[in-house]
């Protein structure tokens, strides 16, 4: 019964996902859509919060995307995560430092939980003190998100969907 109940769940809603407004997103790829990407955002935007999971930094390609941003003369925070798993506790550090940057874009390169926790530092930023756990209790969300994929397969970059581990 339990298995029919959560088939007939999964059915509604694919279709009410038909219906979920979204905006269109930008695709950029290849070897010099960075500086693309960087000069789009330096349009639209000043303070970015750079999210990156600890093997990025560790392999250095932090200072090559914060140089690369701060050509186009975007301010940058970065911070980085320090677990595979987001937690409620890490969203809320994460947009403690967000929101004390005064940061009007999110940056977020790594694997599926990054993306993850990106995707739930925006949330918390348009939701101020409301939950926001739940479908559709994200409304009017100014804060841009910028996610970059390290792993293949996760297609975290492409939901509205956040996995927060409480």
């Amino acid at each position: 019964m339990k298995r029919i109940c959560i088939r007939i769940y999964q059915f509604f809603m694919k279709v009410a996902s038909i219906f979920l407004l979204s905006k269109k997103q930008l695709v950029y790829k290849g070897e010099k859509e960075l500086s693309h990407l960087c000069f789009d955002l330096s349009k639209r935007y000043k303070k970015v919060f750079l999210l990156i999971g600890p093997n990025i930094k560790k392999r250095g390609y932090e200072l090559k995307i914060k140089d690369t941003l701060e050509k186009f003369h975007l301010n940058v925070f970065v911070y980085v995560s320090s677990s595979s798993e987001p937690s409620v506790e890490m969203v809320k550090e994460g947009y403690l430092s967000f929101k004390e940057n005064d940061c009007d874009c999110i940056f977020a390169i790594g694997g599926g939980s990054i993306l993850d926790l990106a995707k739930a530092i925006k949330a918390i930023s348009a939701n101020k003190s409301k939950p926001f756990f739940g479908l559709l209790k994200v409304k009017r969300n100014k804060v841009a998100l910028v996610a970059s994929p390290t792993t293949a397969g996760t297609g975290s970059e492409a939901t509205l969907v956040s996995v927060i581990k409480d």
